[in-house]
Order: C-alpha cells, then sequence, then structure tokens
C-alpha cells in the first residue's frame, strides 16, 4: 500500500496520489488536509520532490502546503529548532 505510494510519490506526485486513491489509502476527491498528513507522517518520501509538490503556486498546493504545517507543534521551541523540524 503506502510503500508502492510512496515510491510513485517519488517518482511523479500526481501519480502517487492515483495510485493511493486507487487503494483507498487516500480520499477522492483529494483533500489538503489528506495529502497534508500523508506527506507529514509517511517515512520514505524524497525531501527535494516534497519540496518541489510544496512550493507549487497552484492553489491546491498551497493549501497543502498551510494542512502540512498546522500538524507540526512548534509553540515550545526556539526558532532555530523549530526550522530544523523542516529538513
Amino acid at each position: 500500500g503506502f510503500a508502492v505510494g510512496v515510491e510513485h510519490f517519488n517518482r511523479d506526485p500526481s501519480k502517487g496520489f492515483e495510485y493511493l486513491q486507487s487503494v483507498q489509502l487516500l480520499p477522492k476527491p483529494l483533500t489538503a488536509s489528506s495529502v497534508g498528513a500523508f506527506l507529514r507522517h509517511t517515512p520514505g518520501l524524497d525531501k527535494t520532490i516534497l519540496g518541489e509538490y510544496l512550493g507549487e503556486p497552484d492553489e491546491f498546493n498551497v493549501d497543502v502546503l498551510k494542512a502540512f504545517i498546522k500538524l507540526f507543534d512548534v509553540k515550545e521551541l526556539s526558532l532555530d529548532l523549530a526550522l530544523r523540524m523542516f529538513t
């Protein structure tokens, strides 16, 4: 399931999402919160591909970025430690 989806995502994010939807691990249609949670909690994602996906100016990608960032708890951290959570 997820391992195959990760492989697909690392080659082409849209193909990865299509696969994950086909095996019912992500909803149809995709939601920003479901994609954000997948990106935040799934090990093995290529960080470069992840960054490129989150950096797309498309409205949905921006919504995913917002959902992704909300999943990090940085309230009690110094700025440098908080920023390190994203690398």
